[in-house]
């Protein structure tokens, strides 16, 4: 079976190549080919290491950190946390100071820590990339072939994770390279601590989860499209006439899952329970081995069979020289055959049902072997052994007897081994043929009599649960059993209707009847699950979480829930965040609440819903899409926290328009290098983002965070008279500091930046000049609320006269619209015109997007139309520049007199 999903996959992995290179010719221009083209090249996530802001202003979204962030690279700022987690480990004694680091040791020390910086870095650039590919497939919701690529895309996302736990798990893992290597060659006085181990098996379990995770996806995409549905409705109205008394049960078996969809998909879960368990069998392994020694037995005598109830047996028969096997019903011999204990009388012959048939026991170690071998049986089921295995494993022990126990019959020894008839399915196909072996069995799994393990055994079997959840030691094998009992009830109804239909006449049409899906029924049971004190730790790990909803079709619940729950988790932070307060619950589940804080899991819900949503299974409605969509708000919110901006206008894409346009706003107004705006522009572009919509979107937000502390009253000009004091004439004093050196409010700071980001837009030179000439007419008027700090420099008139006019001169600097225009007219021609109104009056606070669909794309500007329009613009950068100039006149002549009134320095 592994051979054949070997092969699938590499087959899957081909058809991808083929597929991404007929996409490379179709589109060009890739996410990263976009950056490379604008002279952008790859260092870090954000593919170049963008210059610091002008000035550094603490802002709403943690623009101070962020600023400081998105100077270097990922791959940098990764590689910083990791030398600080693993400094924190290691812990120095009171002997003398280990000696300083050389600089080849750092370099040794660095380079594992650099390769665990890079594998994020690929990560996400991995998961943006398969993202981008199946974006670019145009598909519809509902088709087959959208399934079809979502499982391509899935099965990327399953061997990313599948590869890193891999790479995790190899010795040469960066903390174990730093510990083994230079800091303990340095001095032995540094100590790493043990929970350093214990976090990178946590890292790898949690890895080994998602790549768990994205396998369950990719089985239940594979058989959930829309034609398989309506096919297994078509062969329910012919499958009972393919079928007669003669027909195998393979062939039911087959006929079976041909007609009902549910029963499918139920299969495909306990195949993937099967193989998931594969990786989880620690825990039955060391129970197995606890059992064994108190078994008593060395290595090599397991098939031997109940060694110390055989020989207590021997020696009851020596005692009394009786060669004839002893009756349990002889007083005698029950009174003297005890265990060895003497608490409980033994079994007096050694046939494998002598203790269910005679009702006694076994010595205590034969107990403990029966226990170990009952759970060997039960391993094997639960991690999905195929009958041959079984078959060898039992043969191994001169105990055959027990596979037939388990599969009930011997199968088809003339096929293959890689026949289906073989697989871990044969005890369910052999559920109809062998009626009294299926009965038996489940006698078995409610007798007292049979230790635990054995119960649980038939109970699987038998499509029993309650001897079955006896035994279960995680989540997951309560869900299997569960899954198991509601399997073998499908299939159970399906043969009695067969039955019914072999009693008919021949041809005799008889049409099938399913039930519908009982998707109400698991989620009422991973419910309790969450509530047993025996899962409830585990079911509130968030990757159980997830995979309950999907194990119960849960989607639509799921998504709203973790959005819902991520803003309120945002909201009581009290930190900036891109989410929306959205929140219309009050409280919520814990499960649910661990889930939103996880930042792992995180990842893998937000790529989850752009899948399942491509494909069409959950809602589509608006308010809906509003609501769910902001588990991609939130991962956006991670990459843009991390400085990973270049994957952002993807993500933010495939949200709703507006919502997309806000964030994408709200994420670049942090950005200010030129070579990455134009990047982010081509991008949006290729994305078919309107980037005029954005920016307009990116003001709106900007404008209002400013007039939350816009004071609209107007600055009082105090009247003052001034002498010219020792000034020749009647001439007076320019007032010193004319112009305040306050520092820029995070929200004028914002304000500035996004009329810069207009100027890498087409279309917005109306716009430009409007917004420029809105913003310094504010600039210049407004009453400095923010710049308190100053009160204790200026005098009252000195205060009230600078406004902000040193902010109006910082926007004269660094939006630079002069310059803009002088570069337009130089080459005769401007962009295209956007008129926001039909008499070209607007006010910059509304939205123009009505007004924009009415303007004519093909009509330029003239040079005088330019200069027309930005008339009232230029005119008061002019007077910023007359403000400025009076400055700076002001201080040359306060130095100028004081250089005149200083008395000459005579040399002696």
């Amino acid at each position: 079976m592994e051979d054949e999903e070997d092969e699938e996959d590499e087959d899957v992995d081909e058809d991808d190549e083929d597929e991404e290179s007929r996409d490379a010719e179709e589109d060009v221009e890739s996410v990263g080919d976009v950056w490379k083209l604008n002279g952008v090249h790859h260092k870090g996530i954000n593919g170049t290491a963008p210059a610091p802001a002008p000035a550094s202003h603490p802002s709403k979204l943690r623009t101070g950190r962020l600023n400081q962030r998105s100077s270097t690279s990922l791959t940098t700022f990764a590689t910083l946390m990791l030398m600080h987690v693993s400094i924190e480990t290691i812990t120095l004694s009171e002997t003398p100071e280990p000696p300083l680091l050389l600089p080849t040791g750092v370099k040794d020390a660095l380079h594992p820590l650099q390769h665990t910086a890079d594998r994020v870095v690929k990560q996400i650039e991995a998961y943006a990339q398969s993202l981008d590919n199946f974006r670019r497939q145009g598909l519809q919701p509902g088709d087959t072939r959208a399934f079809q690529e979502a499982c391509k895309l899935v099965k990327k996302y399953q061997q990313i994770a599948e590869d890193t736990a891999k790479e995790l798990s190899q010795p040469t893992g960066a903390r174990r390279s730093l510990k083994s290597s230079t800091l303990m060659n340095l001095s032995q006085s540094y100590k790493p601590n043990v929970s350093v181990s214990k976090d990178e098996e946590a890292s790898i379990r949690r890895w080994q989860l998602e790549a768990d995770t994205w396998g369950l996806v990719f089985h239940l995409l594979a058989v959930g499209d829309p034609e398989s549905h309506m096919q297994a409705q078509l062969n329910q109205k012919t499958a009972l006439q393919t079928l007669h008394r003669y027909s195998t049960d393979h062939d039911i078996w087959e006929t079976f899952l041909r007609t009902d969809h549910f029963a499918v998909e139920n299969a495909v879960m306990l195949k993937w329970l099967e193989n998931t368990a594969r990786a989880g069998i620690e825990v039955m392994d060391s129970t197995i081995s606890k059992l064994e020694m108190d078994a008593n037995r060395g290595e090599g005598l397991w098939a031997h069979g109940w060694l110390y109830t055989k020989e207590a047996i021997k020696g009851a028969k020596r005692l009394r020289s009786w060669p004839q096997p002893l009756e349990p019903d002889d007083p005698s011999v029950t009174a003297s055959l005890l265990s060895s204990s003497h608490n409980e009388p033994l079994i007096t012959q050694l046939d494998p049902d002598a203790v269910t048939r005679q009702g006694l026991g076994l010595q205590k170690q034969d107990q403990s072997f029966e226990e170990a071998t009952w759970l060997e049986c039960w391993k094997m089921i639960r991690t999905g052994k195929d009958w041959l295995s079984i078959r060898a494993w039992a043969k191994e022990r001169l105990e055959s007897w027990r596979a037939i126990s388990l599969c009930g019959s011997a199968g088809d020894s003339s096929l293959s081994a890689k026949d289906p008839s073989h697989s871990s399915l044969l005890r369910m196909m052999n559920y109809r043929s062998q009626e009294s072996w299926r009965a038996a069995c489940s006698v078995l799994a409610n007798n007292p009599n049979s230790n635990r393990y054995e119960r649980a055994v038939y109970a699987l079997i038998s499509g029993e649960t309650g001897p079955a959840y006896e035994v279960c030691q995680s989540w997951s094998d309560f869900v299997y059993v569960n899954c198991n009992h509601i399997l073998l009830s499908q299939y159970r109804d399906f043969c009695k209707q067969l039955q019914r239909k072999l009693s008919y006449a021949p041809k005799a049409e008889v049409e099938l009847r399913v039930d519908p899906p009982q998707y109400d029924s698991i989620r009422n049971f991973l419910d309790t699950l969450v509530k047993d004190p025996r899962t409830a730790k585990e079911s509130k790990n968030p990757y159980c979480t997830i995979q309950a909803a999907i194990l119960g079709r849960s989607y639509d619940q799921f998504f709203n829930l973790q959005a819902n729950a991520l803003a309120k988790v945002a909201q009581e932070s009290g930190e900036p965040t891109l989410i929306p307060d959205i929140s219309s619950m009050r409280t919520f589940d814990q499960p649910t609440l661990i889930a939103a804080k996880d930042h792992d899991s995180l990842r893998l819900t937000a790529h989850l819903y752009l899948i399942l949503r491509a494909v069409g299974l959950v809602r589509s409605d608006s308010h809906y899409s509003a609501t769910a969509s902001v588990n991609v708000v939130r991962y956006i919110d991670f990459l843009r926290e991390y400085g990973a901006t270049r994957d952002i206008p993807l993500y933010a894409s495939l949200l709703p328009r507006d919502m997309g346009n806000e964030v994408l706003g709200k994420v670049l107004i942090e950005v200010t290098e030129p070579s990455e705006r134009e990047s982010h522009i081509q991008m949006m572009k290729r994305l078919k983002i309107d980037t005029s919509a954005m920016i307009q979107s990116q003001w709106r937000w900007v404008l209002t965070e400013a007039d939350k502390k816009f004071n609209p009253k107007p600055i009082k000009l105090v009247r003052t008279v001034t002498t010219g004091g020792d000034r020749p004439g009647k001439i007076g004093h320019i007032m010193k500091g004319f112009i305040s050196k306050s520092k820029i409010s995070p929200e004028d700071e914002n304000l500035i930046r996004c009329i810069d980001w207009h100027r890498y837009i087409s279309g917005q030179w109306s716009r430009i000049c409007i917004l420029g000439t809105h913003l310094y007419k504010r600039f210049i008027s407004e009453f400095p609320l923010h710049s308190a700090d100053s009160l204790d420099t200026l005098s009252n008139g000195d205060y009230l006269a600078a406004g902000k006019i040193s902010t109006a001169r910082e926007m004269y600097k660094r939006a630079k619209l002069h310059q803009t225009l002088v570069d337009m007219t130089n080459r005769a021609q401007g962009p295209l015109l956007d008129p926001l109104t039909k008499n070209g009056v607007s006010s910059p606070t509304l939205d123009s997007a009505s007004e924009q669909q009415k303007a004519k794309a093909t009509e330029k500007l003239t040079r005088e139309q330019l200069l027309m329009q930005a008339e009232t613009m230029l005119e008061l950068e002019q007077l910023i520049q007359s403000f400025d100039a009076i400055e700076k006149w002001g201080d040359l002549m306060d130095d100028y007199t004081k250089y005149v009134a200083a008395p000459p320095i005579i040399s002696s």
